[in-house]
């Protein structure tokens, strides 16, 4: 019967044993992603299409729950609050160009 190989055995030292692979690399959420574009496609629109913020504005929210449900995994906390910002601001001047339906 053979005894098992430990990593000292096979003529390498504890200091000469291959490292564990690196971590998996962070990558940008999906929704984060998708909030941010859809929020400069609502800003190319002017505002016209209030869809598109409230759109960017959920998108970006469920990006910020799935980046805090795995931080590890997922990055772009910046793009979700990017998008949520430019959907408001987009909003705000939309409301203030348009004019008023009692005219």
């Amino acid at each position: 019967m053979e005894p098992s190989l430990q990593p000292g055995d096979a003529g390498l030292s504890d200091a000469e044993t291959p490292a564990e692979p690196h971590p998996p690399r962070k990558r940008y959420a999906g929704f984060a992603v998708a909030a941010i574009i859809t929020a400069f496609v609502a800003l190319f629109f002017e505002g016209r299409l209030p869809p598109l913020n409230i759109a960017a504005a959920v998108l970006a929210l469920i990006g910020l729950r799935q980046i805090r449900r795995d931080p590890l995994r997922y990055k772009g906390r910046a793009f979700c609050w990017l998008a949520v910002a430019l959907a408001i601001v987009v909003a705000t001047l939309a409301a203030l160009v348009e004019p008023s339906l009692a005219t």
